[in-house]
């Protein structure tokens, strides 16, 4: 059942889904859930305007980690990139929400199944920036930001190697299945074909192993929200984090400022971390 606010939101004026501002169009509620009863786990008082990762559950972390590549995998072979949110077929929209909430029933017992929901909205916007078709909006850069661009300068080759396979990997194009007409891709086989490549199940494995890490510096640190950052950054997996904590202190601390955006505090936190690593390998 839609709520008030989503009723008010279907209401509202269409806005870009590439700026992350929430439209008429976010609000698709698959077949899975038409259904449903019970009550719901209420989405985040600030939407998409805040971190609504923080507002997950500690028991869906894992599925939350799987959640997120498999939406990375299909989205592709169900949307239209050139196409913003608003502006996909309702029927695609609906389609790869239900294929992700088959795989991971977790979330529907969030209201809208809103985790899910969110994240195929903003993974489209990115995905559509990264390929050209959206807008390429600069973010004002803060004083730490212009910091760190000109120290990029003088980055020792450790720093770099993590962020330029990171990058290359992005750029890289990836296949395409034509999803047009009588040839798109059946629900079922792009669900079965993600979910057990053994691609797919090492990006889950090595997402785990830098969660796991996260999670065993501070409870308070929120993991689940630094996760994307280490991954966007190149940090996929253990042995890179291994490689990290090689690093002199100087070139761990601005990978990690600029490269992860941790602030100041989460800085310490993880680079003394990643010192013990090298501590305990020692001994």
């Amino acid at each position: 059942m839609v709520n008030a606010s989503t009723e008010f939101l279907l209401r509202a004026s269409s806005t870009s889904a590439d700026n992350m501002s929430p439209g008429p169009g976010l609000y698709i509620l698959p077949d899975i859930m038409m259904n449903s009863q019970g009550d719901k786990i209420p989405e985040p008082p600030h939407r998409l305007e805040r971190s609504y990762v923080e507002h997950i559950n500690a028991e869906d972390a894992n599925d939350w980690i799987a959640a997120k590549i498999l939406i990375k995998h299909i989205m592709p072979t169900i949307l239209d990139v050139k196409l913003r949110w608003g502006e996909q077929e309702t029927s695609r929209k609906r389609e790869l929400l239900s294929t992700v909430l088959s795989s991971h029933p977790a979330f529907t017992k969030y209201e809208s199944g809103w985790p899910i929901l969110y994240y195929c909205y903003q993974s489209l916007g990115q995905l559509r920036t990264k390929t050209g078709e959206g807008s390429k909006k600069r973010l004002n850069k803060t004083s730490a930001r212009s910091t760190c661009k000109r120290r990029n300068t003088r980055r020792s080759p450790s720093v770099l190697s993590i962020a330029s396979t990171e990058t290359a990997g992005r750029n890289s194009p990836a296949p395409r299945t034509s999803v047009r007409g009588n040839h798109r891709p059946s629900q079922t086989t792009a669900t079965t074909s993600s979910a057990t490549s053994p691609r797919y199940l090492q990006m889950i494995e090595g997402e785990e192993e830098v969660m796991n890490f996260l999670r065993s510096i501070n409870t308070a640190l929120g993991s689940a929200r630094l996760l994307d950052r280490f991954v966007s950054a190149g940090v996929t997996n253990g042995a890179r984090l291994e490689d990290m904590a090689k690093w002199s202190v100087a070139d761990r601390d601005t990978f990690l400022r600029c490269e992860v955006r941790l602030n100041a505090f989460e800085c310490k936190l993880v680079s003394d971390a990643l010192h013990r690593i090298v501590s305990d390998t020692q001994e």
